[in-house]
Order: C-alpha cells, then sequence, then structure tokens
C-alpha cells in the first residue's frame, strides 16, 4: 500500500511534501530506523520533502529515557537534508508554517499522546507571525493545538492534557 501512495503522490507531481509526523509502522515507530525507512519510500516520490515530528516519533525520549533527547530530530535533519524540522516557507500571498513537537523530560509522561511545543519554539512562533502581519498564515502541525477549535482523535490527542 505504501509504494502505491508513493506513486499516486508522484503521478501529480507535487511542488512540496510535508510529512506530519509518527514515522514508520507500530513495530518501529519512535526508532531511528523508522525514520530511514519513511525516506526511504518518500524520497520516490521525486518532490521536496519537509518532515515535521510528532509525538510517537519521539515516544521514546520523552521521560523514560529509551533514547536520548534529540536523537529522532537528529536522525531527520541527517535522512531528510533539513536544517530544522520547524520552518517558514514565504509566498507573495501566503505564508507556510511548519511546526514540529518537541520532546521533553517529563518524569513520568502521563501519556505517550502527550504533545509538547517548548517555550523556545514557541516564541520563535510568534516572532515569525509578527514579521509579515496580515499575512494569511497555513500552519501545519502534527496534532491541534488544544483550545484552537479543531477536532482531534478523542481516544488520542485529546485525552493528553497539553495536546
Amino acid at each position: 500500500m505504501t509504494e502505491a501512495a508513493m506513486d499516486d503522490i508522484r503521478g501529480v507531481h507535487p511542488d512540496l511534501v510535508v510529512v506530519m509526523g509518527d514515522f514508520g509502522s507500530n513495530r518501529q515507530m519512535g526508532e531511528p530506523e523508522a525514520i530511514r525507512r519513511a525516506y526511504d519510500f518518500l524520497k520516490k516520490m521525486g518532490a521536496p520533502v519537509l518532515p515535521l515530528l510528532g509525538n510517537h516519533d519521539l515516544q521514546y525520549e520523552i521521560g523514560c529515557g529509551v533514547i536520548p533527547h534529540g536523537v529522532m530530530e537528529k536522525t531527520v535533519r541527517q535522512y531528510f537534508h533539513v536544517e530544522d524540522t520547524f520552518f517558514v516557507r514565504e509566498y507573495e500571498d501566503f505564508r507556510l508554517f511548519g511546526v514540529s513537537l518537541d520532546s521533553w523530560e517529563m518524569q513520568p509522561p502521563l501519556s505517550r499522546n502527550e504533545c509538547h511545543v517548548s517555550d523556545e519554539h514557541f516564541q520563535w512562533i510568534e516572532g515569525k507571525l509578527a514579521e509579515r502581519p496580515g499575512v494569511p498564515v497555513v500552519m501545519l502541525t502534527h496534532a491541534p493545538p488544544m483550545g484552537c477549535g479543531l477536532k482531534s482523535i478523542p481516544n488520542m490527542h485529546v485525552r493528553a492534557t497539553n495536546a
């Protein structure tokens, strides 16, 4: 199914593909190998790919310390050849923001469904928004921020108190 999906996407000749996180299958999700395997599929589309990290990409970095903090971010940067998993693409009539989730050291984690953006990244977002006031923004992230009014999957991100 994944191969067929890549063929379908390649067939429409996208200018850009943004992956919204949770790379890999259930057995590998949250491990660096999942990023490598996903990259091997996604590069077949023949379009630039910008990756965002989701909560399950970071699930082994959160609290329990199975993987040291920063490993998944570093792995994504390495395979996808990006400087950061937070980005702004500027266009004349709009701006495209990509906002990854961050890992953190909550002990113990409330849930592996926790979604977190650091204060540093939140301030970065605020600063970037202020650069072109009044210009429409399309913001892409793994899960809708709490309070934004968008619906989410109730048994996943909403039960996590900081989605």
